[in-house]
């Protein structure tokens, strides 16, 4: 393992025999500033060569510092959302998206996957003396890696490419990160990718073992290292420690709303139609791992509400795998919200027609799918792959994570997904993340138990299988069989076919993935204590569900309160001290202004005497009205009520023109540095009478206060 420090801001300790934390001077914080986020390239001059790199944290600048440095480089990144968003540039102050970085080379299905795209790049970057930089998918990796030795791919394997166009690149100079390291295991189950997640492993395996650096920024136990990096040192980076010596380190903290719920469907769909209708502030950000779910409980009704998608067709986004199957998904689920009223006495068949015409009709809602670089909506949807090392920037938005119960797919490890869902957002101010969940009621305090005897029965019943597996390849009988269950061998017995080997064999990393959903699903979330208990063993905060007032107050203006209630809220705001609030600050502050006038001038008056007068009157809204009007025309109070009874009478109605020069004229005799409120020193009523033939509203005085 090779680390190259800067200026001595970081020292390293070992902890055990392949085990060093890499510990950052606090030294930093002089530089950067106590509520700074400090990146990986603030200490590091390139990242750490040869070993397993855990981070700590997302968002620390880690492919960045990679894309930055003199080397020439291989980023290998688990989705196409996740490389797409390491290819744009965007404006350092408000992160908007400027254009595309040409020094970087993309490369997933359809984008930069030919030999030909390839040979330019790089014969580019030769003849400028630029440094390679390569960013692709997991799956493209051992394509990559062949195409850049000079080999091609023939008959089922590569051999030696003896074209004019071939490569002939020394890997050796290329250093190589594997990105989102943890996620590889999770896609690895997935039968479509195993294949190519396999090749990817087999280059590691190839590589020179100083140039590789395999990265995350979550937890990762050794017992589920992949052979192919079993032998890597791990290097972790205390952030948590560097960060808890921070001067302000709750401000550097993610607070948790764990908030259950008994029906998810009706619960995300009153949060979109809350944000839809404008009763939240910001944007909403919702992670959830399921397309499904998406289309049938949140856009089947939300078009079965308005009746009609252009009320809100601007407004969703859903950052997701952009294929057609998920496409297809939301057009069904709209085009079946419609069917009831045009199937009436059909057939099943003609039913289907007619689905099928609406989904050609609703064809536009495929726009609803987008890549992980559009421009952020009102409602927001991310499925993993989105979640997964992408850059979404939003200093206003506020992150909901869905997990259900019912669903393995949608339950999010606390110990790994939490950390990359909540650094998503690399600019929000928010620091709440509220968790929906469902727990499975019927786990039982015995399952662990049960789960350990049943893997036990499983490897018995394993090696018999393996022994009538080999006996069906010697007839003949391949996994693509009728006789053969694949799914059900891979799913209960870990076993899979070698198409290269012609052979059955357990997947030892198949049954770590059911270990650690095991895990997920049994224990985390069995209940929301024991759900409490994993977030606190992972260094999350869990606080209290309790709206703000100004929350309240945008979800129905006619909440009742309190002016302490609301002032209290409104000094929070105004100080900064926000580190529990999530939404647009400035907006709450604006609609607490509206609500009750006197804020302002109560905060202005109470900071000159250093925030205790307000509280020295109990909070009471008249008497701190009356210290209002004493401060601000302190020695006139008496003068202005003289004049003000000389030049106003109860009973009489005024113009509003006619009120504003009778106080101005008070003003200007009396040099009065504020303008005089007329509703401080007399109960007033608005009326409305014609004057001239025309509608009019004027001031009645009802008495004096």
């Amino acid at each position: 393992m090779e680390i190259k420090i800067k200026n001595n801001l970081a020292t390293v300790t070992k902890d055990g025999e392949r085990d060093y934390t890499l510990h950052i001077s606090q030294e930093i914080w002089r530089e950067k500033g106590a509520t700074e986020m400090v990146y990986l390239s603030d200490f590091l001059s390139e990242l750490p060569r040869g070993c397993v790199f855990l981070k700590g944290v997302t968002g620390c600048g880690a492919t960045s510092l990679a894309l930055a440095d003199s080397s020439n480089c291989i980023i290998c990144l688990p989705t196409r959302n996740t490389v797409l968003s390491k290819w744009v540039i965007r404006d350092k102050k408000t992160q908007q998206i400027i254009g595309r970085n040409t020094e970087v080379f993309p490369i997933f299905g359809g984008l930069n996957d030919t030999k030909e795209e390839l040979t330019a790049y790089i014969n580019d970057c030769m003849s400028c003396g630029r440094a390679v930089k390569i960013v692709c998918t997991y799956d493209q990796m051992e394509r990559l890696y062949y195409r850049l030795i000079g080999q091609r791919f023939s008959n089922g394997k590569w051999v030696f490419d003896n074209s004019p166009s071939a490569l002939c690149i020394n890997i050796n100079l290329y250093r190589l990160y594997i990105d989102e390291v943890h996620q590889v295991l999770e896609d690895y189950k997935t039968p479509e990718r195993r294949e190519n997640i396999r090749g990817m492993l087999n280059v590691i395996a190839r590589y020179p073992k100083d140039m590789v650096t395999c990265m995350t920024a979550t937890p990762l136990e050794r017992k589920y290292f992949f052979d192919e990096i079993s032998g890597l040192d791990i290097l972790t980076v205390d952030y948590g420690g560097f960060f808890a010596d921070s001067p302000n380190p709750d401000k550097l903290k993610r607070n948790i709303v764990l908030r259950r719920s008994k029906s998810l469907g009706v619960d995300v769909y009153k949060i979109v139609r809350e944000y839809l209708d404008g009763q939240q502030f910001g944007n909403c950000h919702i992670f959830i791992n399921s397309v499904n779910f998406i289309a049938e409980r949140v856009i089947k009704p939300l078009m079965k509400h308005y009746g009609d998608f252009n009320v809100f067709k601007d407004k969703i986004r859903i950052v997701c795998g952009e294929n057609e199957s998920n496409i297809q998904k939301i057009r069904k689920a709209v085009a079946e919200t419609f069917k009831d009223k045009d199937v009436l006495g059909k057939t099943p068949d003609e039913v289907d027609s007619v689905i099928m015409e609406q989904m050609k009709q609703y064809r536009v809602f495929g726009k609803f799918v987008q890549s992980i670089n559009s421009e952020t909506r009102k409602v927001n949807f991310y499925t993993k792959t989105a979640w997964l090392g992408a850059d979404v920037f939003d200093k206003n938005g506020q992150i909901y994570i869905v997990s259900d119960g019912a669903r393995k797919s949608t339950m999010a490890d606390i110990s790994t997904q939490y950390i990359q869902i909540l650094g998503r957002i690399r600019d929000s101010s928010n620091s709440k993340v509220i968790h929906l969940y469902s727990d499975n009621r019927y786990l039982n305090e015995d399952g662990k138990c049960q789960f350990l005897e049943d893997m036990t029965d499983r490897e018995r019943k394993r090696n018999i299988w393996l022994e009538h597996l080999k006996n069906l390849v010697e007839e003949g009988i391949d996994d693509t069989s009728d006789d053969v269950n694949r799914e059900m061998l891979e799913s209960k017995y870990y076993l899979t076919f070698d198409k290269r080997e012609n052979k059955w064999r357990y997947d030892k990393y198949l049954q770590w993935n059911d270990e650690i959903s095991y895990k997920v699903v049994h224990e985390d979330y069995r209940s929301g204590a024991n759900l409490t208990k994993a977030m606190v063993q992972n260094g999350l905060t869990d606080v209290e569900d309790k709206p703000m007032e100004s929350e309240k107050i945008k979800k129905k203006s006619t909440t009742r309160t309190s002016f302490k209630k609301l002032y209290l809220e409104y000094v929070t705001l105004r100080n900064g001290n926000q580190d529990t609030l999530f939404a647009d600050v400035n907006a709450m502050i604006n609609l607490l202004e509206t609500r009750e006038p006197y804020l302002f001038d109560a905060y202005e008056m109470d900071k000159r005497h250093d925030f205790r007068l307000v509280r020295a009157l109990n909070y009471k809204r008249n008497a701190v009205i009356s210290n209002i009007k004493i401060e601000r025309n302190s020695g006139h109070e008496n003068d202005i009520k003289s004049n003000i009874k000389k030049n106003f009478r109860v009973g009489v109605l005024y113009s509003t023109a006619d009120k504003k020069n009778k106080l101005a004229t008070i003003e200007n005799k009396l040099h009065l540095k504020q303008k005089i409120k007329l509703e401080e020193y007399c109960k007033t009523e608005s009326v409305v009478k014609r004057v001239n033939g025309k509608p009019e509203r004027l001031t009645k005085i009802i008495e004096w206060i």
